[in-house]
């Protein structure tokens, strides 16, 4: 702490100024190893490691905006934005209960659409490029939340992820914040009985979704494509 002392003939003021930096325009590792370097008991992990997540990841905010922006598939993009739909409708529809407790819901939410809508290799044309089809996938993903693994290597090198948080891949689901290998976003979503009511509500809107696909295609890819909201919010629906 550095103390500047003005002095006066009336008055006398004290200043105490703390240096700062601005994580955001620093590579993840050099953020972490930052922080290492300024801890003078040693190596970070366990319980010290995930108290600093939380007061590391506000200043990473503009690496968060950045990673989202890369998103290059007009496809992907309209994905996360109807899942985020679907989420909202779901939390409105377990309001008080079980998923309305989840912290960083979009965030976790983004990410997932993003990972089921990752490897399109060798999908037609008509089925990569639909968003549609991006949701169903997506969908497919939350049917089986509670097998979820979902890591973002393409950011950040496997070693630089500490093994306490490796470990925490015993607990699914696992989804870590591609800004910062220590943050396992998917804590958020244990306990509560909030994978099962996620589990219920993906299979509930594919299973309405697939009945109007049988009836007509092409009105399903509209609700979806289109982002008809007032003919999607009635599929959002729990099996």
């Amino acid at each position: 702490m550095t103390a500047l002392v003005f002095d006066g003939q009336l008055t006398k003021l004290e200043i105490d100024l703390l240096p700062a930096i601005n994580f955001g325009k620093n590579p993840v590792k050099k953020v972490m190893n930052q922080i290492q370097l300024g801890n003078t008991n040693g190596s970070i992990t366990g319980d010290v490691a995930g108290d600093l997540v939380y007061n590391v990841s506000p200043s990473l905010a503009e690496e968060t905006v950045s990673f989202l922006k890369e998103i290059a598939e007009p496809s992907t993009r309209g994905v996360i934005l109807v899942a985020k739909y679907w989420d909202r409708v779901v939390k409105e529809k377990t309001k008080h209960t079980v998923t309305s407790r989840v912290s960083g819901r979009s965030y976790i939410i983004e990410l997932i659409a993003i990972h089921s809508n990752s490897d399109l290799q060798g999908l037609p044309p008509t089925e990569k490029n639909s968003v549609y089809y991006g949701f169903i996938r997506f969908l497919k993903t939350m049917e089986y939340l509670d097998k979820l693994s979902v890591t973002f290597f393409d950011k950040y090198e496997d070693e630089d992820v500490p093994i306490s948080v490796m470990m925490e891949k015993l607990t699914l689901p696992f989804v870590l914040d591609p800004v910062n290998c220590w943050n396992n976003l998917g804590k958020q979503l244990h306990g509560f009985g909030v994978v099962d009511a996620y589990k219920k509500f993906a299979t509930g809107t594919l299973q309405a979704l697939r009945k109007l696909e049988q009836e007509s295609p092409t009105k399903a890819t509209l609700a979806v494509d289109k982002f008809n909201i007032n003919n999607f919010h009635e599929f959002i629906v729990s099996a």
